[in-house]
């Protein structure tokens, strides 16, 4: 059997290449990506419906950003409609389902399967405890864009109210050098990785004791499996797959989007109030029902062969 990864557009994105990759080793069917729907496929898997006035009758859809975003490129009207024809849609994440449902989107049509994690590179790191390090280490690990869709902004605002002496950060990803260089005017220690090799990233997650995500809209995003793979706790507001995977106090912290008792957290964390660095730190390790990328591509599987019986 024949599926078609049909892109719409030649707009380069690391997630979708890595996703791509993943599909090309562990599915069991012949997997073929194009720009615009080939003729012999028996099953087209979109993932930019909107990009397209129609879709093919065997189809299926993954929805990859955020329902909720306000950016205009993702407005839910141009999305809604391919949706509705496509025989199956696949989620993230909870939320993401719940606006579908509340679209009038029939609950049989809508599965959730969830990022996965390169079993091939991450692992549960040893715990170390909190009585023996000098500083809390903080991972960012996402792309900075000029919109600032990723945080940067409320980031800053947090690095004005907490303990420069107690917290040091480490960033990968594009264009972070410009956030370093915020840190070092503020006077807090970072290091940035811009062009590090995945096969590295379970290193630096080695290294950290949190990994933050600030985003005010995610579809994953896609390290939340590998923090919590990792025994890493996460510290996020509450969308998208923290929302699902992340339980405040238990495997990491769910932030209010109020910078007081935001960095109040941040305080209570360096002087480890009623135990609760050691506590989360302890909790991460015990790893929830976190899929790798084999085990996604399992359930794709599935979901191909069914929708094949059509």
């Amino acid at each position: 059997m024949v599926i078609n990864f049909v892109m719409s557009e030649k707009t380069h994105s690391g997630i979708f290449k890595s996703i791509n990759e993943y599909f090309l080793e562990y599915s069991k069917y012949d997997i073929v990506i194009s720009e615009k729907p080939i003729k012999e496929a028996h099953i087209y898997h979109y993932h930019r419906p909107n990009k397209e006035a129609k879709l093919h009758n065997n189809s299926i859809v993954t929805i990859h950003h955020d329902l909720l975003d306000t950016d205009l490129s993702l407005e839910q009207n141009t999305f809604i409609e391919r949706y509705k024809e496509a025989k199956v849609i696949v989620c993230l994440n909870q939320t993401q389902k719940d606006i579908l449902l509340d679209k009038g989107i029939n609950s049989n049509k809508i599965k959730i399967i969830p990022h996965g994690y390169n079993a091939d590179i991450f692992d549960t790191k040893e715990y170390i405890d909190f009585s023996a390090k000098n500083k809390i280490k903080i991972g960012i690990f996402s792309k900075r864009y000029n919109r600032k869709v990723k945080g940067e902004a409320y980031f800053l605002e947090l690095l004005k109210r907490i303990d420069k002496n107690r917290y040091e950060f480490f960033f990968i990803g594009e264009n972070r050098y410009e956030d370093v260089k915020t840190c070092s005017k503020l006077g807090f220690s970072s290091q940035v990785f811009t062009n590090l090799e995945y096969q590295e990233f379970n290193k630096i997650y080695n290294e950290i004791d949190f990994l933050l995500i600030l985003s005010k809209f995610e579809g994953g995003p896609a390290n939340v499996p590998e923090a919590l793979i990792t025994g890493t706790p996460i510290i996020g507001f509450n969308i998208a797959m923290i929302k699902d995977f992340v339980f405040h106090n238990k495997n990491g912290f769910i932030l209010d989007d109020n910078l007081k008792s935001d960095s109040k957290l941040f305080f209570e964390l360096q002087n480890n109030k009623n135990n609760i660095f050691n506590t989360v730190q302890k909790e991460a390790k015990r790893n929830i029902n976190i899929l790798s990328w084999q085990q996604n591509i399992s359930l794709y599987d599935e979901l191909y062969f069914n929708i094949g019986k059509f």
